[in-house]
């Protein structure tokens, strides 16, 4: 648990492929500073996209996910920024299967490799799903979300 409570972290699935260039060192009350300031820019760009139709108003299309995906990713068609909160790379939706109304789970910013800006020191890693896929960073927003910066969704939701 870190940061006063705020995010209870579970330690990563061996299959993931961690980005962390601080050698995973504890976090600090400054990393927890940053972490909260970046997720409250990330919450207040992107609370619109709570609507789907917005979302796919401003481009933001189905990714390739599996059918049976725990989240189904919009992979935004246009510029991006370097972890800009204001223009991600993707948004993460689940989707009722009766109703089929899609709940807004989140953001997602991907990069190629290399040393990628960790705005909350060892809270906010990058992660890949295998050699030569790009780096990806998710912050999970719905209510409730015990690490709103867990690699993949079950951990967010504290498994």
């Amino acid at each position: 648990m870190f940061c006063d409570g705020w995010i209870h972290r579970l330690t990563p699935q061996p299959s993931m492929r961690v980005n962390d260039t601080t050698g995973g060192r504890a976090p600090s009350a400054a990393d927890c500073a940053n972490a909260k300031a970046f997720y409250d820019r990330v919450v207040a760009a992107n609370a619109q996209y709570a609507d789907l139709n917005v979302a796919i108003a401003h481009n933001f299309r189905p990714g390739h996910d599996a059918a049976n995906a725990a989240a189904t990713h919009y992979v935004y068609w246009g510029p991006t920024g370097l972890l800009d909160p204001l223009h991600p790379q993707g948004l993460m939706y689940k989707f009722d299967p009766v109703t089929h109304k899609a709940t807004w789970l989140g953001v997602m910013f991907s990069e190629p490799r290399g040393v990628l800006p960790q705005p909350g020191g060892s809270l906010t890693v990058w992660h890949d799903h295998g050699a030569g896929m790009p780096q990806m960073f998710h912050v999970w927003t719905f209510a409730g979300a015990a690490d709103p910066f867990a690699l993949m969704l079950p951990d967010a939701i504290g498994r």
